[in-house]
């Protein structure tokens, strides 16, 4: 038999009959579960077919579409909020890592040496974590709590999903504007939630949170994309003053910048502000000096910018802004500080009853806290990412982690010979030191909507040499009209 000139082997058919008819029998037996394969399969035929469009919608399921949004609407085994399934987002990493896996078997996968390294590396990261789910499973933890924990874990593979579309040329163009879009629509997102003053979900993770700390004029606080802005911030940044653009991409990343500066300054966290600075910082210290002074005249006006128009339209929040700012010399009596040093401590003896093995996740803790805006019995969760980690699955698989990252930051400087620009590279180092710094106060190791975004830093840092199938993208030699480097979001 013969279908669109190619012969169908009577194997093949009979393969695909089977298939259909289990198919159907599972549908009849457990429709969710049957609708989770038919997403299943609908998501691995995106990542074959086109795999810049599924990255893309990979990273808005991450970073812009809320958790418990797409919690609601799960499939798989049971649908709905405290039920396992699947959500849009663990399909399309399922089929990213389909694709991954097929390019492997077929040797397309980028073979340069420290791009396979940190490819091991966070693969064997998320093995680890893999035997810490079934390490929760023998000490009787909750399943739905284990799953939580390893879906955002699973996040970093995310990495592997995107160095072959930056290592391809036909690819990484569109890769890189679609990547611009996501920045605006992330900052658009958060400005969206304060205009609109969407109330703050029964999660957590999006609306405006009621009241300001430390702050009498706050109404509120943003909480959707929390972790995503000053990664927005910083990218753009670092693409707007080392890269030669045209008007258009530059028109762009300064609206970006924009909304994600409002926003980040909305959320009212004094750690991800002087984060952001830090990231900031770097990137125009790695910007090559005949840019340098440009990249101060940019950051300078933006940041003016965000601050007049804060002042301008909403003088109540700006007031609110500089309380909170001022409000840092009070650490000695702040609340949050102790309560926050009495959990990790908590913490710590759990890391010292099981420092090589971990507790497993799901594992939980009772610390206490009444400020912190969260159920009493919830002891899953501790503010310093790092000893979260080290808590969950051991500190040997958290130093794989902290370490790869921390070699991304401190790589040298890439040059001529690689595909991507520094400019891209450098907002992708600064942004990953901002998050370092994040992670001490805020845990951005068990985000949902960042772990994704982060092994996307990664793979633009780690992006390989360019070979003979690709060709180099923008720096300074670059056509300044190209409207295709948008720069490096979130």
């Amino acid at each position: 038999m013969r279908l669109g000139g190619s012969r169908l082997s009577p194997v093949a058919l009979v393969i695909a009959a089977i298939g259909a008819c289990g198919f159907i029998l599972v549908v009849i037996a457990n429709p969710p579960m049957g609708l989770g394969l038919l997403g299943l399969a609908i998501a691995c035929a995106l990542a074959f077919l086109a795999p810049v469009a599924h990255v893309t919608l990979l990273l808005i399921a991450t970073a812009v579409v809320p958790y418990s949004a797409q919690n609601h609407l799960g499939i798989g085994i049971g649908a709905g909020t405290g039920k396992p399934g699947l959500l849009l987002a663990d399909l399309l990493l399922l089929g990213g890592l389909a694709r991954v896996g097929w390019l492997v078997a077929r040797r397309r996968y980028p073979t340069e040496k420290r791009t396979l390294a940190v490819s091991a590396a966070l693969v064997g990261f998320v093995a680890l974590a893999s035997l810490q789910f079934l390490h929760g499973l023998l000490r009787g933890h909750d399943v739905s709590l284990m799953g939580a924990e390893l879906r955002v874990l699973l996040g970093f593979t995310t990495f592997v999903i995107t160095v072959p579309l930056l290592a391809d040329p036909r690819s990484r163009r569109p890769l890189l504007a679609s990547l611009l879009a996501i920045a605006l629509m992330l900052g658009t997102w958060g400005m969206i939630q304060w205009v609109a003053q969407i109330p703050y979900s029964g999660a957590g993770d999006y609306g405006i949170r009621p009241g300001v700390r430390l702050a009498e004029s706050g109404i509120g606080s943003i909480q959707g994309g929390l972790f995503g802005f000053p990664v927005a911030v910083i990218g753009c940044y670092a693409a707007l003053v080392g890269m030669s653009l045209g008007r258009l991409p530059r028109a762009t990343l300064v609206v970006a910048i924009m909304l994600n500066s409002a926003a980040l300054v909305l959320t009212f966290e004094r750690t991800l502000w002087f984060a952001t600075f830090a990231g900031l910082a770097l990137a125009t210290m790695w910007t090559p000096a005949g840019r340098r002074r440009a990249a101060l005249k940019v950051g300078s006006l933006a940041l003016a910018l965000t601050i007049v128009a804060i002042a301008v339209f909403s003088p109540s929040q700006f007031r609110a802004a500089a309380e909170r700012l001022a409000s840092i010399g009070q650490y000695r009596t702040d609340n949050a500080v102790n309560e926050r040093i009495k959990e990790s401590r908590a913490v710590i003896d759990q890391i010292a009853n099981h420092p090589l093995e971990g507790s497993g996740l799901g594992s939980e803790i009772f610390s206490g806290h009444g400020w912190v805006r969260r159920p009493a019995d919830d002891g899953t969760f501790t503010h310093n990412g790092y000893l979260w980690l080290a808590w969950k699955v051991g500190i040997p698989a958290a130093l794989v982690l902290v370490a790869t990252i921390g070699a991304a930051v401190g790589v040298r400087r890439r040059g001529a010979g690689y595909a991507l620009p520094d400019p891209i590279r450098i907002g992708a180092q600064g942004a990953l030191a901002a998050l370092l710094v994040v992670n001490v106060a805020f845990n951005v190791f068990r985000g949902f909507g960042i772990t994704a975004v982060v092994g996307l830093l990664l793979a633009l840092v780690f992006t390989p040499r360019m070979t003979s199938r690709t060709e180099p993208l923008g720096g300074e030699n670059e056509h300044a009209s190209s409207p295709h480097l948008s720069g490096q979001p979130t």
